[in-house]
């Protein structure tokens, strides 16, 4: 069993690095292809999430109620979770 010199061990993290960020370009893409099909309302709904509003804020902005948009968010993010695990 050899011993791995620390340039192997960089090597590899460096390796596993450029996986993990090509990975997350990737599910990056396909979250940005999912918004692109959303309806308009939607698509706004989830960007405001994404820019970690609350609710309360997101109810304010697009004149629905808290339930209203607690709702759609939840449905949202299920269509999404099918969608990535289809892929």
């Amino acid at each position: 069993f050899k011993q791995k010199t620390a340039y192997e061990f960089a090597l590899v993290r460096g390796l596993g690095d450029v996986y993990k960020r090509q990975e997350k370009e990737e599910q990056l893409a396909q979250l940005y292809a999912f918004l692109d099909e959303l309806r308009e309302l939607d698509r706004a709904l989830m960007l405001l999430y994404l820019d970690q509003k609350s609710h309360k804020e997101m109810a304010a902005i697009m004149g629905l109620s808290e339930s209203h948009v607690g709702t759609k968010i939840n449905r949202i993010k299920t269509a999404l979770r099918k969608k990535f695990n289809q892929k």
